[in-house]
């Protein structure tokens, strides 16, 4: 991604380990599809990727993504502290963000360009200290923004 950074990787893999998948995450990878998914989901994840957007296969097990969306205790109340620090526009796109919205979505509904909305994201990852969109979801978890056992697709 750094030579190339206009181009958006997928990577469809055999495995559905967190690892994994936050190592393809990190490396800048866009889209993280299981190799036994439907077709229609590499098909939602390459047009995810080509729009600029991420996309995590719905096949991952339940406890594996429980696994990379739980909160560390220890780290709340530092959350809390880091979550204050966020503008009220920055809180309103990481809502949409972990609700797994689209990038062009967000900005249609805030009535903002998709640049904006990528530069409000760019801004509340680096003042949260996360890297990716597993860690942001894992953030908003530990906070108690999203609720692990109600939440569905």
């Amino acid at each position: 991604r750094k030579e190339t950074p206009q181009t958006r990787s997928l990577i469809l893999s055999m495995h559905s380990k967190v690892d994994y998948v936050g190592e393809a995450l990190d490396a800048g990878a866009y889209a993280y599809v299981v190799k036994d998914s439907a077709r229609g989901n590499l098909l939602d994840a390459l047009a995810a990727a080509e729009l600029g957007n991420y996309y995590l296969d719905p096949a991952l097990s339940a406890d594996v993504a429980r696994k990379a969306f739980s909160p560390r205790p220890a780290d709340e109340g530092e959350g809390q502290e880091a979550y204050g620090l966020l503008t009220p526009r920055e809180r309103e796109v990481m809502r949409l963000v972990v609700q797994g919205i689209y990038t062009k979505e967000i900005a249609h509904k805030l009535s903002i360009s998709a640049k904006t909305v990528e530069n409000h994201r760019s801004n509340l990852m680096r003042k949260l200290g996360v890297r990716n969109s597993v860690e942001l979801v894992r953030f908003a978890a530990g906070i108690g923004l999203i609720d692990l056992d109600t939440w569905t697709d």
